[in-house]
């Protein structure tokens, strides 16, 4: 019971630093990510492809560990495949970095969640709540001075939710039964 109690503070914990890592942000990125530009050049331009294709390597390794179904590697592949596709529509570096940082969010989320909610419902209810928290980005990014409120941004923060959720529904398949 500690452990699990232990668990839950961690992951909620987790959840909450990296929102807040997020929010906190706001203000100072577009001057960090115009240096990292700077000084970087092109490189800044493939961030966030290079770190959707460290993490799908540890979800290859992850999935090869745990002896998973050829259907997840499938799933893995539609989804790369989608991701790869969104981060190509983006314009811009930022956004793409934006992209990518909405997809673990979910992830965050849905390991906060699973702590009370133990069935199905919980791709809804961390959906709900990463679309909500994309939205208070936006929300906030309103009333910044350096900042714009841009109505496509929720929509793709939300998008970028919803492919990490399926993430980990259809690789990881999670196992949500189980004590409260």
């Amino acid at each position: 019971m500690k452990k699990q109690e232990t668990e839950k503070k961690r992951d909620r914990g987790i959840a909450l630093l990296y929102i807040l890592f997020i929010y906190i942000s706001l203000p100072v990125m577009p001057g960090l990510w115009e240096k990292l530009t700077r000084y970087t050049g092109n490189f800044a331009n493939y961030f966030a492809a290079v770190i959707l294709a460290v993490f799908g390597l540890f979800i290859i390794f992850y999935l090869i560990s745990k002896q998973k179904d050829i259907r997840n590697f499938v799933w893995l592949a539609i989804l790369a495949f989608a991701y790869a596709w969104s981060l190509g529509k983006l314009k811009l570096s930022i956004e793409k970095i934006h992209f990518v940082e909405y997809g673990l969010l979910s992830l965050f989320v849905f390991r906060a969640l699973r702590h009370n909610i133990r069935d199905k419902s919980i791709y809804l209810c961390s959906g709900i709540v990463v679309f909500c928290l994309g939205f208070l980005d936006e929300g906030i990014q309103y009333i910044l001075p350096n900042r714009v409120y841009e109505t496509k941004d929720v929509v793709v923060n939300g998008f970028a939710g919803l492919l990490g959720l399926l993430l980990i529904g259809l690789c990881f398949q999670p196992e949500l039964k189980g004590p409260k």
